[in-house]
Parts: C-alpha cells; structure tokens; sequence
C-alpha cells in the first residue's frame, strides 16, 4: 500500500521484513484539504483540518488530542510520536530514540549487551568481535526459578529483519 501525502508517494512499513505497528488508515484522499481516518489497534484516529484557522488536529476516538499544526505531516508525526510509533529521520533523533529503546528493552530484561575479542590473543586480534545479550535467571522468595537466563550470541553482525 502506498499512501500519498501532498501529492507525494510514502511507502508504508509493509514494504519492511520486520512487523511495526502502524495505522491502518481508510483510503486517504490526495486532496491535500481532506481529513484522514483510520484505525490504530482497533481504536479510531484522525487528522483534522481545521476549516476556520486552516490548522490540523489529531483525534483519538472521539477526543481531540493535540491541534494547531500548520500541516498534515506535522499532525501525523505528533499523532505517531503519541502512539508510540514514531520513526525519525535525522540522524540524531534516530540515535537518541535508538538508545532508549535499546535501554529500555535491556531494563525490562535486566540485561546486559557485551562485546569483546572471541579469541583474544591470536594474530586474528580484533577481527573476531562477538557480541552477546545476558539475560540472568531471576528466582522467587522460596528460592525457586521464576526465569530462566540465557545468553544470547549476535555474533559479530546482528541485523534486525525477521531471518
């Protein structure tokens, strides 16, 4: 599915191995004056056009959430950042909300990602770099086993598509 903003062509994550939530929206119009309606994990949203003051606003069901933005995009990217699904382009921001995530995914498992030499010591020093994910057990009052940890070995590449 392509979506068309302002007469311009984006090209939605289905195109992406990987599965994000996004909103599924009801066949927007290229109309850059038209409102936008769609779905995001069965809840209503959209993006409104202010007729008087010629502004966007975004809904979520029936309640207005945030308005005045001078276009769409800047509505639909607030709309994205407030549901949480928000992907930035500058790299900045990317590196920023990288490291969030990746802290807050480390946190919720109380894991601790590693890198270091595999074979330290032979002529191939360096080359053979490993990173690992350990995640330790967690045990309950009565001593037994609530979580089983693992380690988790990304080698020395790691990239984030389904294979």
């Amino acid at each position: 599915m392509v979506l068309r903003l302002f007469g311009k062509a984006v090209v939605t994550m289905a195109k992406w191995k990987m599965t994000r939530k996004e909103i599924k929206w009801n066949t927007p119009s290229d109309d850059p004056n038209w409102d936008w309606t769609g779905t995001f994990e069965g809840t209503d949203v959209k993006l409104v056009l202010h007729r008087r003051n010629g502004t966007w606003a975004f809904f979520i069901g029936d309640f207005p959430i945030d308005a005045y933005f001078k276009t769409r995009e800047l509505a639909l990217e607030a709309l994205e950042k407030h549901l949480g699904i928000f992907v930035p382009v500058k790299a900045a921001d990317i590196s920023t909300q990288f490291k969030a995530e990746l802290t807050s995914l480390l946190a919720k498992y109380d894991a601790t990602l590693e890198s270091e030499d595999h074979y330290s010591g032979y002529a191939e020093c360096g080359e053979d770099v490993r990173m690992t994910v350990s995640v330790p057990s967690r045990y309950g009052d009565d001593g037994s086993r609530l979580r089983e940890g693992c380690e988790i070995d990304l080698g020395e590449c790691f990239k984030g598509d389904a294979s």
